[in-house]
């Protein structure tokens, strides 16, 4: 890499929210539905919340490169983390639907938010400029019945030099924060692989290693649910923690 060139940050949040748009609202129109609205399938509790806080510590440090790119149209609709081709791209309450009224949904609400996350990123390789983007998440402490030991993530694709050297020294000054206080886990690739499916993903195919760093955050939902303020404390120090200078990354970074 060119010694020469910044590290500059991407913030997305693909799950930020639980709203549905009125034409789509009798989907929905059901106990079954308004309960699975306001449970983790229907959104990510607490990444906006987190999302937010990630934001406005960079850019106070001036190396946000533009707004979040956040979307707060449930994921029940249709997931903007998935491929479309990927069939959990839908939903119970939207697989169903004609083909031409997913396409709508597909044009309106799917391909806006991943068109405006990859421009930014090609605006800024025409910077020179690489490209950190951080995808917020939160995942369900229970999972079909069992519990997920654990309290964040880093998801990346370990055959990335950049996105490895990234996330190790990044769980590395983590583990150091945390060294006398009560202890909260930074885990690679938990509670999923940084390989599934997902818009890093994509992402990874068009733009290379040297370029595009993509990587996930995913924050146990527990700690949004029972206290945002013991959410934002977390987040305080993950950010604290965040890797901001590529010099102190290793050859990937120069």
């Amino acid at each position: 890499m060119n010694s020469k060139r910044a590290l500059r940050f991407i913030l997305s949040c693909e799950h930020g929210g639980n709203d549905v748009p009125q034409q789509y609202a009798g989907l929905f129109d059901s106990p079954g539905g308004r309960a699975s609205l306001n449970s983790h399938r229907g959104y990510d509790p607490g990444a906006w919340a987190a999302t937010r806080q990630i934001a406005d510590y960079l850019s106070d440090r001036d190396l946000l490169f533009s707004d979040p790119v956040v979307a707060t149209t449930t994921r029940l609709l249709v997931d903007l983390n998935r491929s479309t081709d990927n069939p959990s791209v839908w939903s119970k309450f939207t697989s169903d639907l004609p083909r031409s009224t997913r396409s709508e949904i597909l044009q309106e609400f799917y391909q806006p938010h991943r068109q405006a996350v990859e421009r930014l990123v090609e605006r800024m390789v025409a910077n020179n400029e690489i490209a950190i983007h951080l995808s917020v998440h939160s995942f369900t402490p229970r999972m079909r019945g069992q519990w997920r030991p654990l309290e964040m993530g880093l998801l990346f694709d370990p055959q990335r030099s950049s996105e490895t050297a990234y996330c190790q020294v990044w769980s590395a000054k983590f583990a150091d924060r945390m060294a006398t206080t009560p202890r909260i886990r930074l885990c690679s690739n938990e509670p999923y692989a940084g390989t599934d499916d997902g818009l890093t993903t994509h992402l990874r195919r068009i733009f290379p290693d040297d370029v595009y760093c993509g990587i996930e955050i995913e924050i146990n939902n527990r700690f949004h649910r029972r206290s945002p303020e013991r959410q934002a404390s977390i987040v305080a120090r993950l950010c604290d923690a965040m890797p901001l200078d590529g010099a102190l990354l290793g050859d990937q970074f120069k």
